[in-house]
């Protein structure tokens, strides 16, 4: 991650409050309407916009917000209430985007990749250190709902005795099939996900440890 400050405490002032919410604009209405900001205590999305109207309705819909932009360009020019912007457009466009909305004064997640040259590569950062500003790059599954459950239910105990975990990535399969008509080699080549748990469980010690197998989407790649 670029820059001083997290999500979670990103532009506040001395003097403000810090129950304040961070006001979130989401670009991009396909791997965009995946993640659950509107569920966040701290966050709310205050603009939404694609360049496909079907899409701005899903955003719409997804993060109950009617403000909605036809063009990033125009959110950003035109939006007086949102902190930080959440971009999910095509890959190419990451970087140009991204910088956009540096250079508007707003924070940046961005989903992968984070650019596609060196020169990009520069540029990007050269554009965080210049602003100040926070970019990060949304390749993780911590706060996706599946991955959030999971530690809760470990921090309760409801796993019993982990003695071994195994996992692998894959693409989230409705975002795949909306976005690809084939996958491409790379994701051909990724091995389907295998959870391997030997579990004792807490409430009858004296029974033998089990393997219980079962695929989980521990992580989402960006496709664009």
């Amino acid at each position: 991650m670029l820059g001083a400050t997290t999500f979670g405490t990103l532009a506040l002032a001395a003097d403000e409050p810090k129950s304040r919410k961070v006001r979130i604009g989401v670009v991009g209405g396909g791997f965009g309407t995946a993640f659950q900001w509107h569920q966040h205590p701290n966050c709310v999305v205050t603009g939404v916009t694609d360049l496909r109207a079907d899409r701005r309705e899903a955003l719409r819909k997804v993060y109950k917000c009617d403000q909605v932009y036809d063009s990033m360009e125009i959110m950003l020019k035109q939006a007086r209430d949102i902190d930080a912007v959440a971009i999910f457009t095509e890959a190419p466009n990451h970087v140009p985007h991204c910088v956009a909305a540096l250079k508007a004064g707003k924070h940046v997640i961005c989903a992968v990749p984070a650019a596609q040259s060196l020169e990009e590569c520069r540029l990007l950062v050269d554009t965080v250190k210049k602003t100040g500003l926070t970019y990060m790059m949304a390749e993780t599954s911590y706060y996706q709902q599946e991955t959030i459950t999971a530690r809760k239910w470990y921090a309760e105990g409801k796993f019993g005795d982990l003695f071994y975990c195994e996992a692998g990535d894959h693409p989230r399969r409705g975002v795949a099939r909306r976005t690809v008509r084939r996958p491409a080699p790379s994701l051909r080549r990724w091995r389907n996900p295998l959870v391997l748990c030997r579990l004792r469980r807490r409430a009858a010690p004296s029974r033998a440890p089990r393997t219980v197998r079962g695929c989980t989407p521990l992580c989402t790649p960006s496709l664009g």
